[in-house]
């Protein structure tokens, strides 16, 4: 499959060329057709890829947070770095 989608992804974009090498409207209406064909199959390809690898299974995380008047509130994730976690430098 991912072979497929590489195939898919390649040839669109040679056809994107071929719809831009002789600028005639009829060539960029029917290998511009075909580009976006192409690219849309090579899309789909790659989500059936990542959705069979996944397992079909999805993951939501639901928290409440009650914030008060007067707090200040972070809706998003929120990454430390390293130093933070093991309490920083000192210095």
């Amino acid at each position: 499959m991912a072979t497929q989608s590489v195939i898919a992804g390649f040839s669109g974009l040679r056809m994107m060329e071929l719809s831009q090498r002789h600028l005639g409207e009829e060539n960029i209406a029917v290998y511009g057709g075909y580009a976006n064909r192409l690219l849309k199959l090579q899309n789909e390809l790659l989500q059936t890829l990542d959705r069979r690898r996944r397992g079909n299974s999805q993951s939501i995380v639901v928290k409440h947070v009650h914030i008060h008047p007067g707090a200040q509130g972070v809706v998003g994730i929120v990454n430390r770095h390293e130093d933070q976690e093991r309490g920083g430098d000192q210095n």
